[in-house]
């Protein structure tokens, strides 16, 4: 018994201090309040303003959390944020600043395509999506700095890579969304003479999200368990835990049950994503 529970245990949090884990149980029950805060925003019961400050705050808070200033909390180096609390955390970091950043690039592709920025970005993101999430991981961890003499950490860089890797998929499911808006709408949009960045937070927007709600959920779901070859370039994940765990003798039979544990906690968090994208679907409504 007392070796199930080191093993999810160390499956869960990793090299996190013992004793500053309660941080990371404030982490979780931020990212389920964040979910909660967007199907209230999904009703309307709360303005736009106040989502945006709530949401940023909450990212903000999640981040100091998990690392700490050295002041009112210890700092906590990047490598000891591992385990299934890595997974989470990379996840619920990269898909809100994802989503916000495609939403730009959505506006840039639809209104300014004629821009050379735009003609860039729709090459890059067409080459990304070419490319396995692998890949990128690579080029930003052992490429990039030789390139640029940047030092990136391996934290950073897998962050980055998600973060990108996600804004290449999310805009096409904005921009197919954006094809599914009757064109009558357009037409009397100039009409009322409402055009330009109005026309796409007022008009267009809305309507992108509602029709883009499966697909983004899908996507979120997929890049869930992407998070998973980030142990590839070295960081220890869920995955890469249960490889340490392997390795030892007294672990090397439990195998099957590690990749059992693993395998729950993953489906268990795709499910709950599943079941939000479904009750967002139901929530959002237009005013």
């Amino acid at each position: 018994m007392s070796n199930i529970h080191f093993l999810i245990d160390f499956l869960l949090f990793g090299f996190f201090p013992e004793q500053q884990r309660w941080r990371l149980m404030i982490i979780l029950l931020i990212c389920l309040s964040h979910t909660w805060l967007t199907l209230k925003f999904a009703r309307h019961s709360i303005p736009l303003k106040t989502f945006i400050l709530c949401s940023f705050c909450l990212l903000t808070s999640s981040w100091y959390l998990a690392f700490g200033d050295g002041w009112l909390l210890n700092i906590i180096p990047t490598n000891q944020l591992s385990g299934f609390i890595l997974n989470i955390c990379l996840a619920y970091w990269s898909i809100p600043i994802a989503t916000v950043m495609s939403v730009g690039f959505c506006y840039l592709m639809i209104y300014q395509p004629e821009l050379w920025p735009t003609h860039c970005f729709v090459i890059l993101a067409k080459i990304i999506r070419s490319i396995p999430l692998i890949t990128l991981l690579f080029f930003i961890t052992l490429i990039l700095p030789m390139m640029t003499n940047i030092e990136i950490t391996r934290f950073q860089a897998a962050l980055t890579g998600l973060i990108i890797f996600l804004i290449a998929y999310i805009v096409e499911v904005f921009k197919g969304a954006h094809q599914a808006i009757d064109t009558h709408q357009h037409e009397s949009a100039a009409a009322l003479q409402i055009t330009g960045i109005r026309k796409f937070i007022h008009i267009d927007l809305p309507q992108i999200i509602k029709n883009s709600i499966p697909s983004l959920i899908n996507t979120y779901i997929g890049l869930i368990k992407d998070t998973a070859l980030v142990t590839i370039i070295g960081l220890s994940d869920s995955l890469g835990n249960l490889q340490l765990l392997i390795a030892k003798y007294e672990f090397k039979h439990d195998f099957l049950l590690l990749f059992a544990i693993i395998a729950a906690l993953f489906w268990m968090l795709c499910f709950i994503c599943s079941l939000f994208g479904k009750k967002l679907e139901k929530a959002i409504v237009y005013e």
